[in-house]
């Protein structure tokens, strides 16, 4: 099974699951919305709204993780050349040897490729 796959996976479940405990709530509430043609229109209609909901907050969600993601090491890489700046012009040579390797693990960080 690819990520993909598993990740749709999940999704329908958290669907299924959500819409089925929204309907049993609004049907608990609100009885009449139980009888004849209402009971399937109000689970379609609560499948529409909760897969809309699903799939733009996932989007929201991932855009927003990416962004901090990158904000956050795209400050910890802009310090760390700064810091390695000061070092080489005026420090020791351990202080040179130390910042220079936080610049490369600062830098790997921000470009790395995966999660």
């Amino acid at each position: 099974m690819t990520y993909d796959q598993y990740v749709e996976q999940i999704k329908s479940f958290l669907l299924k699951q959500l819409v089925d405990k929204v309907y049993d709530i609004i049907i608990t509430k609100i009885t009449f919305l139980s009888w004849g043609p209402l009971g399937p229109l109000l689970k379609i209609i609560l499948e529409k709204i909760i897969e809309i909901i699903l799939y733009e907050t996932e989007m929201a969600i991932f855009f927003l993780y990416t962004d901090l993601r990158v904000n956050a090491q795209g400050r910890k890489f802009y310090d760390a050349i700064e810091a390695n700046m000061e070092a080489q012009e005026g420090g020791n040579e351990e202080d040179k040897q130390r910042t220079e390797k936080e610049l490369i693990d600062s830098f790997r960080e921000l470009v790395k490729l995966t999660n």
